[in-house]
């Protein structure tokens, strides 16, 4: 009796527990899918190996395939009148930059530029405000968070903007600043309720929420000592912040 209780209380050398995707080490191409099938895992595999190069690769790769193609279909001149809708110097730029070989390579350069040290400035901003919270975040980790999440950003947002410029009946009336329909602002005239509330209502955007919640996720999980409420209160306060100085800029100087 003695010796078939041992025995019942032994384990099965052969059963072992079904391993969880949670649980499984991930390599990077796997973090790179998981943050849009399950974020949380995700960001607790990015946590343990802290990686920013291929998320940013990545990023920058579609950027560049997106300005080949967006180029191609629409012409230089046509992109910066699209761009620069309702500024009476739009068609004199453009006949410019139309005469201008250097015109084509800066509209490839410049976003393989200024996208990294964009992501690199918005890191900087939440290592800053996580270290006078005590939060236990480093730059790598800012860093690998953010990059993520700006990459699932824009693999959605690349794909939608891929599909309204193939199928848009007239590219010359593409507005490239807003040429999604993901928040308020594509619906609004900014002549009807003002520059200001023009660009408040155009950050009311599914995909830039989207991110945000990302974002969250992602520092409370790379952090030991980091609440969901006060990752909320960070990045929602930066956002927000974000949001006032890019109106108020557009308000003075833009659309």
């Amino acid at each position: 009796m003695e010796m078939s209780s041992k025995q019942s209380e032994d384990p099965d050398p052969n059963s072992q527990a079904e391993p969880t995707v949670s649980s499984q080490r991930m390599g990077s191409v796997a973090v790179l899918w998981g943050i849009f099938l399950e974020p949380a895992a995700a960001f607790r595999q990015i946590a343990k190996h802290p990686t920013w190069f291929l998320p940013l690769l990545a990023t920058l790769v579609l950027v560049l395939v997106f300005n080949i193609i967006l180029i191609d279909r629409m012409g230089i001149g046509n992109i910066i009148r699209a761009s620069m809708q309702g500024d009476p110097r739009a068609d004199q730029l453009a006949e410019l930059a139309e005469a201008s070989s250097l015109s084509k390579v800066m509209l490839y350069v410049a976003p393989l530029v200024s996208t990294p040290l964009f992501l690199l400035a918005i890191a900087g901003l939440f290592l800053l405000a996580f270290s006078l919270s005590g939060k236990d975040v480093t730059f790598k980790k800012s860093l690998a968070v953010v990059c993520h999440s700006f990459f699932a950003y824009s693999v959605v947002s690349t794909f939608l903007m891929l599909l309204t410029v193939f199928f848009a009946g007239d590219l010359s009336q593409l507005d490239l600043r807003n040429p999604i329909a993901s928040n308020l602002g594509f619906f609004l005239d900014p002549s009807d309720i003002g520059k200001f509330l023009y660009n408040v209502a155009s950050s009311i955007d599914v995909l830039s929420l989207w991110m945000v919640f990302l974002l969250i996720t992602g520092f409370v999980a790379v952090s030991s000592n980091l609440r969901a409420t006060t990752a909320r209160a960070v990045v929602l306060s930066l956002w927000c912040a974000y949001v006032l100085l890019k109106s108020i800029w557009a308000a003075a100087f833009g659309r």
